[in-house]
């Protein structure tokens, strides 16, 4: 998650958030059989490589906020589609009659990611935020520094 945070002369903080999730969904094979022919000998090499392949949610947005106040973001959703085959063993595996011991259908799967995001003013110090804990910072031009 990218965060660039802005204080205003009102000590209100502007919060630039851009959250990416990637998520790995399977294997592509590139690539086909080969053929090696040496001499009077021909060997075939199964295909090739295999390749991930990753899905990326991205959202971004700007807001600004009161110090010490919390943000929660949502809307990276993801939906899943499985095909579920089920039967009784045995049973399942007969010839016509096994249709009456077998299921299929699908299964949908809902995912929603939410976010907590806290803003708090640091002074130059290194006091303010949660209460005791003390913060080191570089020192800043001209402006102030939340975290």
């Amino acid at each position: 998650m990218t965060v660039t945070p802005f204080v205003g002369d009102d000590d209100k903080i502007t919060l630039q958030l851009e959250p990416t999730v990637t998520e790995f969904e399977r294997f592509v094979e590139y690539g086909g059989v080969s053929v090696a022919v040496a001499g009077s000998t021909t060997v075939t090499i199964p295909s090739g490589f295999y390749q991930p392949v990753f899905t990326t949610r991205r959202i971004r947005t700007e807001l600004t906020i009161e110090n010490g106040s919390t943000v929660v973001m949502g809307g990276l959703t993801r939906e899943e589609v499985k095909q579920v085959r089920d039967k009784v063993p045995l049973l399942g595996d007969i010839p016509l009659l096994g249709r009456l011991f077998r299921s299929r259908g699908n299964v949908s799967q809902k995912r929603n990611l939410l976010i907590f995001v806290t803003a708090r003013l640091v002074d130059p110090q290194g006091a303010g935020g949660v209460e005791g804990e003390v913060v080191s910072l570089a020192p800043a031009k001209n402006h102030r520094r939340c975290r």
